[in-house]
């Protein structure tokens, strides 16, 4: 898949190194909530840094501003962040949440 937004993509990477790619955080979730690939055939989960284009972060270490005015290209509007200070500095007067892996993953399966 093409990114169309390189603020937003996100990638698994299979433990045999196969990379799949998707131009919205809402695109991995459904597949991951597809049974698409099996938690124990994935090596890694990215996401891109809304900040900086092409520095992939793993999800579990990323902190999420989920929010309409993002206006993200599948409309799932959660953008990555390297942590919860660079997240909140971003939402400053924006309407939004700050969440973690978990609870980003829980709002868009």
């Amino acid at each position: 898949m093409t990114i169309i937004d390189k603020k937003f993509g996100a990638e698994l990477v299979s433990t045999k190194g196969k990379i799949f790619k998707f131009d919205d955080l809402v695109c991995m979730v459904e597949y991951l909530n597809d049974g698409l690939i099996s938690e124990n055939d994935i090596s890694k989960k990215l996401v891109i840094d809304h900040q900086t284009e092409n520095n992939f972060i793993e999800v579990e270490k990323a902190t999420f501003f989920v929010s309409n005015e993002l206006h993200s290209p599948m409309n799932g509007n959660a953008a990555a962040f390297i942590n919860q200070a660079a997240a909140l500095k971003y939402q400053d007067d924006k309407q939004g949440l700050i969440m973690d892996w978990n609870q980003v993953y829980n709002k868009l399966k």
